[in-house]
């Protein structure tokens, strides 16, 4: 399993992941507090949609999504 995150400062207000990732790691999304927001890129390598991401208990909403950048992968 990769070590995604800083799991022993969480639980997080705000997470900001400023490169690109197919998905948002589950690991980094655990990390937030309860209505925690995380924001990030999301998508393929060509083509990612900035996401801001709530918790809400253990589900996760989508509050707002603007399409059409590129950042550089995730690694």
């Amino acid at each position: 399993m990769e070590n995604w995150g800083l799991k022993e400062a969480a639980p997080f207000d705000r997470i900001l992941i400023s490169a690109a990732c197919e998905k948002i790691p589950k690991q980094i999304l655990n990390q937030l507090k309860d209505k925690g927001l995380i924001v990030a890129p999301v998508g393929s390598r060509f083509s990612q949609s900035l996401v801001a991401i709530q918790r809400q208990k253990d589900n996760f909403k989508i509050k707002k999504e603007l399409h059409g950048f590129i950042f550089v992968p995730f690694v």
